[in-house]
């Protein structure tokens, strides 16, 4: 009886250990890595503004996105990376362009935040897209909520901005990414 407790003990052991090697080899080759170099520019701010008309009335939104250097993280993705801390100033999470009032079966949210920050600061991938500078508008995105509690949401086009929702977007102006080195 005792050799059987052996043997499960052994067995439960031995898959234990096959099943975390992957990961227990993986999280040593992370950490063996060599951590990428520091930003010569660690902060910056970006100020934002948008104009846009909703049901014929003209209005503008703005704020500046603030980016700085936080350190070195690691993930099982991407290895070690630089990581940056990106907010806007006003503390809110996004701009908010619309957003309807309980009822009518569901309620709405036109929002819009800025690309993600260590693209502003200069910190780009090979494989990163960087077609936001470029754009004539920020991305914009609606969030449906159903009386159901079901949810319906993600980018929006601005044709469909203006048809769903009668959203014309006018103007957008933000501040240059900024062109960084690393030490």
């Amino acid at each position: 009886m005792m050799g059987r407790v052996k043997i499960i003990c052994l067995l439960v052991l031995g898959g234990l250990f096959v099943m975390f090697m992957p990961f227990t080899i993986l999280h040593i080759g992370m950490l063996l890595q060599t951590e990428p170099s520091e930003p010569k520019i660690k902060y910056g701010e970006f100020p934002f503004k948008l104009v846009y008309e909703i049901n014929g009335e003209e209005k503008m939104v703005g704020d500046t996105l603030i980016c700085e250097y936080i350190g070195i993280d690691v993930n099982a993705g991407m290895g070690k990376y630089r990581k940056w801390d990106s907010h806007l100033e006003s503390g809110k999470n996004k701009t908010i362009i619309s957003k309807s009032k309980k009822g009518e079966g569901k309620t709405h949210e036109i929002y819009f935040y800025p690309e993600i920050g260590r693209l502003y600061m200069g910190d780009l991938n090979e494989d990163d897209d960087t077609s936001c500078f470029e754009q004539d508008f920020p991305n914009i995105f609606y969030s449906e909520i159903f009386i159901d509690g079901t949810e319906e949401g993600g980018r929006i086009r601005n044709d469909e901005l203006l048809e769903r929702f009668n959203i014309k977007l006018i103007s957008w102006e933000i501040a240059p990414p900024i062109e960084n080195s690393f030490r």
